[in-house]
């Protein structure tokens, strides 16, 4: 699988989420943000030929974009809050209308951070993998 696929994987989890909402399925929706954040975020590992099997890899790979200035600090903070959304739906279960709005809200952060890692994988069409980089330094050293 490369980073089209699990981009195109972010996306549709992204309408599965408006989706549950509109049925009442507030924890599916809840996975669906979930789901969508880590595809994304898994697009842009695959991209940049990092590790992507765990959530905390993958918040090391947003690390990396924020630190090299390809995104923003906030999409870091969101992709943290998304591990955090089913303790902040218990917290509203009661309340249908703050469910909807902390959904929306998440839905929409999300869609962000992934159109924003899909600009920073176009603006870097072909970045070099680890095992070209060695190769280029052996080269270049006598």
């Amino acid at each position: 699988m490369n980073a089209a696929h699990h981009l195109d994987r972010s996306r549709l989890y992204l309408g599965f989420v408006t989706q549950n909402v509109l049925a009442g399925e507030y924890d599916r929706a809840a996975r669906a943000v979930h789901r969508a954040a880590s595809h994304a975020v898994t697009a842009a590992a695959l991209h940049w030929h990092q590790r992507h099997h765990s959530w905390h890899r993958l918040t090391l790979v947003l690390g990396m974009l924020v630190r090299d200035g390809r995104i923003g600090y906030r999409h870091l903070r969101t992709f943290r809050e998304v591990l955090r959304l089913p303790a902040l739906l218990d917290e509203a279960s009661g309340n249908v209308a703050t469910l909807r709005r902390l959904l929306r809200r998440f839905r929409r952060r999300v869609d962000r951070m992934r159109r924003e890692i899909t600009r920073a994988m176009l603006a870097d069409p072909n970045p070099p993998s680890l095992e070209e980089i060695l190769a280029q330094l052996a080269v270049s050293q006598p």
